[in-house]
């Protein structure tokens, strides 16, 4: 009887300390505080936090005065203040802090105001055709900080770029396509809420080095740019090397990225410019997979221009000549 008992007290001892422990560990804990843009508090802003002990994401919203609260276990937290059209955090890198046995309040973040510019991009060359993307950057000597997403210019050369990162460093990037170079545009120091109107970006009077036509080789029509409102086929040129000769993995990569791509115009044509002197690899590329890509080598040498004369083909094996 004694040692019955005993083994009773004993399960309820071990059942109350597991609950115990089960209801320490889901113990929750405040935290709250607020984003706000010189005091003002922002509605709608997502925060989201990082459980870096059990590996799991907890979020909410700021209320309409700005405010945040939420219940968090016990844990060591990253906190990621979700960047808006309009608004970016003022301190860029994460917050991270650990919740033990008490509530966090007061935590303040403040967010700073987009800046727009606009402007457009010129040539006095007839034979350029522009279409391009146009970029808002910060250049360091070795990295680039991409302070917005891309504008694609319009068919009167004009562009906006809205909800551009504040900098005191900003450069407009743009990389027409059929260039191999970048048009750079630097000395913009964008403060919070700034609005630049009327920036003009001259595109200097280039040469054709690389002029392409492609057709399909059974109808011998023209094979055009657009489809259902998408691009069909590009042309990528890469630089050339040999691939049998040893590369280190980095410089492998350098290469498989295109210098530059050009796009199939409305007549069947593409062109590159200013390519410099060199040996590259031109390829064709259908987006919508009807065409097998086609690729060619291709020599520049200074002064010469290249005409191609490309037949592609659905079944594969297109072929391509160079013609006078």
């Amino acid at each position: 009887m004694k040692n019955n008992f005993i083994e009773k007290n004993m399960i309820i001892i071990l059942f109350l300390t597991l609950f115990s422990a089960m209801v320490y560990s889901e113990t929750k804990f405040r935290v709250s505080g607020k984003v706000v843009n010189h005091g003002k508090g922002l509605v709608g802003i997502r925060i989201r936090f990082f459980n870096k002990t059990k590996i799991k994401v907890y979020y909410t919203n700021t209320d309409e005065y700005g405010k945040f609260d939420i219940y968090l276990p016990k844990g060591r937290y990253k906190m990621v203040v979700n960047k808006q059209k309009k608004y970016f955090t003022k301190i860029h890198a994460p917050i991270y802090f650990e919740v033990k046995n008490r509530n966090i309040e007061g935590l303040t973040i403040e967010m700073i105001k987009s800046a727009r510019v606009c402007g457009k991009v010129i040539t006095k060359d007839k034979n350029l055709r522009i279409r391009t993307i146009v970029n808002i950057a910060r250049r360091e000597p070795k990295n680039i900080e991409y302070l917005a997403m891309g504008s694609e210019l319009k068919k009167d050369g004009s562009f906006c770029i809205e909800y551009i990162k504040p900098s005191d460093k900003a450069t407009i990037m743009i990389e027409p396509f059929g260039f191999t170079d970048w048009i750079i545009k630097e000395g913009f120091s964008l403060k919070e809420g700034d609005e630049i109107k009327g920036v003009v970006i001259e595109i200097p009077k280039v040469e054709r080095t690389i002029s392409g036509r492609l057709i399909d080789s059974e109808s011998g029509k023209s094979l055009i740019l657009i489809k259902d409102g998408v691009d069909k086929f590009v042309v990528l040129l890469y630089e050339w090397y040999d691939t049998r000769k040893p590369i280190t993995p980095l410089k492998k990569v350098i290469k498989l990225l295109p210098l530059g791509a050009a796009d199939v115009y409305e007549d069947g044509n593409f062109y590159f410019y200013n390519v410099k002197p060199g040996k590259y690899i031109l390829k064709v590329h259908d987006r919508y997979g009807n065409y097998k890509d086609l690729k060619m080598t291709v020599i520049i040498k200074n002064g010469k221009k290249i005409n191609l004369m490309i037949k592609m083909n659905k079944k594969g094996g297109g072929k391509w000549e160079e013609v006078r």
